[in-house]
């Protein structure tokens, strides 16, 4: 995904939450819910990725 495209953590956050809420439902299917889960769990390694970008670059400007 370009940065232009890329979602904010927020956004990210928000599409976690909307899985959660999907997997929590009984009415989700266990196709549904693998399907949901992988996707959380490649949500949720895009956040480390981003939290990691961001503590690198306040590092950074702390060191200046």
């Amino acid at each position: 995904m370009s940065d232009s495209n890329k979602k904010t953590i927020e956004e990210t956050f928000n599409e976690l939450d909307s899985i959660l809420r999907q997997l929590e439902s009984s009415e989700t299917s266990l196709e549904k819910s693998f399907e949901l889960y992988k996707k959380g769990k490649e949500l949720i390694r895009e956040c480390d990725e981003s939290i990691s970008n961001i503590e690198n670059e306040v590092t950074i400007l702390e060191e200046e």
